[in-house]
């Protein structure tokens, strides 16, 4: 029964995180959010410390818990540094290796790229199926850090931070995953690049001031 409340009460503060009831910034009073839910403060605190787990809240001592302040470059800064590890991934699996777990990818990234842009189902849907995809390296250290870096903050603030033209500019999943499998290294490094930057609009812009891996790597041959 406790799991359940927490979980109906992390939905509502998620709802109204991403439709920007709460704004970021604004501070969660956690006894009046129990009495508005009719449930005990103890699966207010549960939903909450998921949240905090996932990036969403912060706590500040003496102070309270409040939703995440996300800049721009905050938000550029991370999508960099998933790049290098997506793109360096994609350059492992790539060919017979993501070919041989596609009949188990190809249904999922149909269900990404058939959610609606921005919301919550899509971002929960993407990122399991990258951290699947990155799985197929075979190596727990550079799942655990992708998980570390892809807080389901990562994907949920983009929504703060991109249009819904923009969003609606995202590539196909499906495609990606075929394309994948029959990729080189270094096409499939440009391949993920490009997926990842796509639909992200001033995001992207903010992020490509940036160096990619691939381009420092160039540079030192």
């Amino acid at each position: 029964m406790s799991e359940s409340l927490s979980n109906m009460v992390y939905d509502v503060l998620l709802d109204r995180i991403l439709s920007n009831k709460i704004l970021p910034g604004e501070f969660i009073n956690r006894r009046k959010l129990a009495a508005e839910l009719g449930v005990s403060v103890a699966p207010v605190l549960e939903a909450m410390v998921l949240m905090e787990n996932e990036g969403l809240l912060e706590t500040l001592p003496r102070t309270g818990t409040r939703v995440t302040i996300v800049r721009d470059t905050d938000i550029s800064g991370t999508l960099l540094i998933r790049e290098a590890l997506e793109c360096l991934a994609a350059r492992m699996y790539c060919g017979e290796p993501l070919k041989r777990k596609l009949s188990t990818l190809i249904p999922l990234a149909q269900q990404v790229d058939s959610a609606p842009p921005r919301s919550h189902a899509y971002f929960s849907l993407d990122r399991q199926l990258h951290r699947q995809m990155v799985d197929l390296c075979g190596c727990e250290v550079y799942s655990r850090e992708y998980d570390r870096i892809t807080k389901l903050s990562l994907f949920h603030n983009t929504n703060k931070l991109i249009t819904s033209s923009d969003a609606e500019d995202r590539q196909n999943h499906s495609d990606l995953l075929i394309a994948l499998s029959e990729a080189a290294p270094d096409d499939a490094y440009r391949l993920m690049h490009n997926h990842i930057i796509s639909g992200k609009g001033v995001l992207a812009l903010t992020r490509d001031r940036m160096p990619s891996v691939f381009d420092c790597l160039q540079s030192d041959e």
